[in-house]
């Protein structure tokens, strides 16, 4: 876990130089900090069951209180809740964001993995 912990982080302390960089140029450089919601099978064909689902969704039944998510939404998070946040820093509502770095989890899951 270091290494990989290592190689994100410097993802993000790249992004942040970047941002300064080129900002002068009028270029925001951000991260998205996906925890929860990712791909199951992104590599499988077009139209497997699984492609455009999250592991949550494709694990079966959702029970939030089965997990150590402190967010007890009652639906398994998804690819979308990611891409809002995408859609978000491609708009003008982010104009003054740049080299910020946005997890998109709930707050406990930064510290703790989920089961």
């Amino acid at each position: 876990h270091a290494v990989y912990g290592a190689a994100k982080g410097g993802a993000v302390a790249l992004a942040r130089g970047l941002a300064v960089d080129l900002g002068a140029d009028n270029i925001r450089v951000n991260v998205i900090c996906p925890m929860y919601g990712m791909s199951a099978n992104f590599a499988m064909p077009s139209d497997a069951a699984v492609v455009g689902r999250s592991y949550e969704e494709v694990a079966g039944d959702w029970d939030p209180s089965r997990r150590r998510i402190p967010l007890k939404v009652p639906r398994p998070p998804g690819l979308a809740d990611t891409a809002y946040v995408a859609l978000f820093l491609a708009s003008d509502e982010s104009a003054y964001m740049s080299g910020v770095a946005i997890p998109t989890a709930d707050g406990g899951s930064l510290s703790h993995v989920s089961l």
